[in-house]
């Protein structure tokens, strides 16, 4: 994972945290009130990927679109604090949405709520060849593309049926996926969803092994996806290449 050359597309998001004690229930509403006692941000969608990858050493860089506002000024901000690429031309600024913002606000170690401020549709015909074109030219001597679809607007058919192409064959290509877009994953070396996910798609509610390894058939028969790795929250994942039994992770 050291040094190599790996390119994020997705939706980057901002992670706000507030953090504090619930002091009484409002009057004006049966709900608490939270005294915040301090506050943090983090990078959140396809920059939390980021993150985790330049953690372990890889030249990591990400495109996606985000709004010209404060929170698209701390993600920047944030992914210079980690790395000494630029995100010029790689985080393309939208001033017809604003830039995802996930708020959670946790008191006596709970969250109490979890405030989304953001605009989920596609971006337009003009940001779409932006990104074409962004990850194209970030593709050249990459080593993998990593896309995290969260359904936000960025990972489009189109968007999809350009960059999939460009990569797969040259490198491996992974998807985090959202059912909207899972007939446009194509081609792709392996694809991510959650049991919820993978079990859904697949029109089972079953949650066995044997289920998952049903649903995992479909999608790899449905995408032409090399391998399906599905995760299981607290059960770990299991992972699912052509005739081989499935591993569990």
């Amino acid at each position: 994972m050291r040094d190599r050359k790996i390119v994020v597309l997705g939706d980057v998001m901002l992670d706000e945290f507030l953090w504090g004690d619930v002091t009484r229930i409002s009057p004006e509403a049966p709900v608490p009130v939270v005294d915040i006692k301090r506050e943090s941000t983090h990078l959140g969608g396809a920059a939390n990927v980021l993150a985790n990858l330049l953690a372990l050493g890889a030249q990591a860089c990400v495109i996606g679109v985000t709004g010209d506002d404060f929170a698209c000024e701390r993600i920047r901000s944030s992914i210079k604090d980690k790395t000494a690429l630029q995100t010029d031309g790689l985080l393309i600024a939208d001033k017809s949405r604003p830039t995802t913002i996930k708020t959670r606000i946790i008191a006596q170690q709970q969250m109490v709520v979890r405030a989304d401020r953001e605009h989920c549709g596609p971006v337009d015909a003009q940001t779409e060849s932006r990104i074409i074109a962004a990850v194209k030219t970030a593709l050249a001597g990459a080593q993998a593309l990593v896309i995290s679809d969260y359904d936000k607007g960025v990972v489009t058919p189109r968007v999809l049926a350009e960059v999939l192409p460009a990569a797969y064959g040259r490198m491996p290509v992974l998807i985090d996926p959202k059912i909207r877009n899972f007939d446009s994953y194509h081609p792709a070396t392996l694809v991510t969803p959650n049991h919820h996910e993978a079990l859904r798609l697949a029109n089972l509610e079953e949650n066995s092994d044997g289920a998952l390894q049903t649903a995992a058939q479909m999608i790899r028969a449905r995408v032409g996806c090399d391998a399906v790795l599905i995760t299981r929250g607290d059960r770990g994942m299991m992972l699912f290449e052509g005739e081989r039994d499935p591993v569990h992770v």
